[in-house]
């Protein structure tokens, strides 16, 4: 069962559209039946904030960038959704798909297009009770470096700029590469004025499926930067008996912990913040707060997850634990709001 981000919840009465959603995102990634090498940045997903739609108080947009295909290749992948109920039309301002402008825009100043032969021609529905619609725009992977990325996504009347930390627009697969020259992100130079209309749209959390661990449980990550780095590990199982509690987990047993390994031998320890236990029953999140870890440079850091007496490790930029690395200094640009903590 992929795990669903609880943020890309719009309305409690549309869950079960975006259920279907995600679960078609998350199959179109492991159909592309290309696997990682050991030590690979196996990310899958970077989460946003809602997206207001233009002149509608009430509606939301939700958008999601991903590592994924759906065919023979991998690519870098920017998701577009819209929920609502069964028998209720796309908001007029939004229906028509062609009106949308959406370019990647990298750090050096190239623009770059989405692949024009994988380019959606218009929203597709999916649901029962209600209706899901999505847009699917592939870019090609980028050269292998360390580089923060914005794309760009106009509709009429307002222009979203989506921010991607360094370190995602590159093959996953590729060797890692490392920058000790370049520090904090910066914008490129396309985006030195965005417009009267544009709103920078800050990212909240990079998802990466850690797999199978003991007992048949699977393990997934959650890494926030807002400034300094904090992370969610969640547990998930599904081995409910007839008679047996719905709440598989308990809140002292297994014991997790967590810290990053540096590539120059630095251990960057983390702090236990809290435990909770999801309402379907199969979910347990702990909650970690990273030390602030102040260095120069661009590279890698080892995540090490013990579940008990068992380790499971992953690779993730530097993006995602050095202080201030995780985004842009907005300055005087106009930036949309982080959602409240468990929001």
């Amino acid at each position: 069962m992929p795990f669903i981000p609880d943020s890309l919840c719009l309305r409690t009465h549309r869950f079960a559209g975006l259920l279907a959603s995600f679960a078609i995102f998350s199959l179109a990634q492991a159909g592309t039946g290309l696997a990682a090498p050991p030590g690979a940045h196996a990310w899958q997903s970077i989460e946003y904030p809602r997206l207001p739609v233009p002149g509608l108080e009430t509606e939301n947009l939700s958008v999601l960038v991903g590592s994924g295909g759906g065919d023979e290749a991998s690519h870098l992948r920017f998701d577009v959704l819209w929920s609502g109920g069964r028998d209720e039309a796309l908001p007029v301002v939004i229906a028509d798909a062609d009106k949308f402008v959406v370019r990647l825009h990298l750090s050096d100043g190239k623009v770059i297009l989405p692949q024009p032969e994988k380019r959606p021609q218009s929203w597709m529905g999916a649901g029962s009770r209600g209706m899901t619609y999505s847009l699917i725009y592939l870019f090609p992977w980028q050269r292998n470096e360390m580089e923060e990325a914005w794309i760009e996504f106009a509709l009429p009347r307002q222009t979203y700029w989506i921010e991607l930390p360094y370190g995602f627009t590159r093959d996953p697969a590729d060797a890692l590469p490392a920058d000790s020259k370049r520090g904090e992100p910066v914008f490129p130079p396309t985006m030195k004025t965005p417009g009267e209309d544009g709103k920078m749209v800050p990212w909240l959390r990079v998802n990466y499926n850690l797999g199978q661990i003991q007992n048949g449980w699977r393990l997934s990550l959650k890494i926030a930067n807002p400034f300094d780095a904090k992370a969610e590990v969640i547990l998930y199982r599904d081995d409910s008996r007839v008679g047996q509690s719905m709440f598989l987990w308990k809140l002292d047993t297994p014991r997790t912990a967590m810290e990053i390994k540096t590539g120059n031998g630095s251990i960057i320890a983390a702090h236990a913040m809290g435990i909770r236990l999801h309402e379907d029953g199969m979910r347990r999140s702990d909650n970690y707060s990273f030390n602030r870890y102040p260095e120069g440079g661009r590279d890698w850091g080892k995540v090490v997850i013990r579940v008990d007496e068992k380790a499971c490790e992953g690779v993730v930029p530097s993006s995602l634990f050095k202080y201030v690395h995780g985004a842009t200094r907005t300055g005087t640009f106009k930036q949309l709001s982080r959602p409240k903590e468990g929001q």
